[in-house]
């Protein structure tokens, strides 16, 4: 297995990154993230958008939808606004939450998704309500980068 990449504490990125290695975030990312393998957003780590990935574990912040092909992990320290889809979800003691949850034995049995030839999943929801409340949650964040 390759080295994760690293956006480290002190850097921000406003971009959409699409990758097929394991990512760890400990800074922020403003736009989409699509990866063919596993994110990790560690505590005081900050997403601010769409992420799609193989398997996603979340210690920081999310603000958008997370879909995962196997699995999604809120640790106790995790806050995220958005819906989460993926065929198990793994929740810890006081993780927080705010959104939707679909579970399936595969993402393409989710009704609520749209899935391209490729295998892309992308949930069916307006973004309007989302980025209000995004914008809502990352104000409330103690540390500034």
């Amino acid at each position: 297995m390759a080295e994760p990449t690293l956006i480290a504490a002190k850097t921000r990125v406003r971009a959409d990154l699409l990758g097929a290695e394991p990512l760890h975030v400990q800074g922020r990312i403003d736009g989409t993230v699509d990866l063919a393998g596993r994110l990790v957003v560690e505590k005081g780590g900050i997403i601010v958008g769409e992420i799609r990935a193989e398997e996603v574990v979340i210690a920081g912040i999310v603000a958008g939808n997370v879909t995962a092909l196997h699995r999604i992990e809120l640790k106790a320290s995790a806050r995220v606004v958005g819906d989460l889809v993926a065929p198990s979800v793994l929740v810890e003691a006081g993780a927080r939450f705010r959104g939707d949850l679909a579970t399936a034995a595969s993402v393409h049995d989710i009704p609520a998704l749209d899935v391209d030839d490729d295998g892309d999943a992308r949930p069916r929801r307006a973004k309007k309500r989302l980025v209000l409340r995004t914008k809502r949650l990352v104000r409330e964040r103690s540390e500034p980068l």
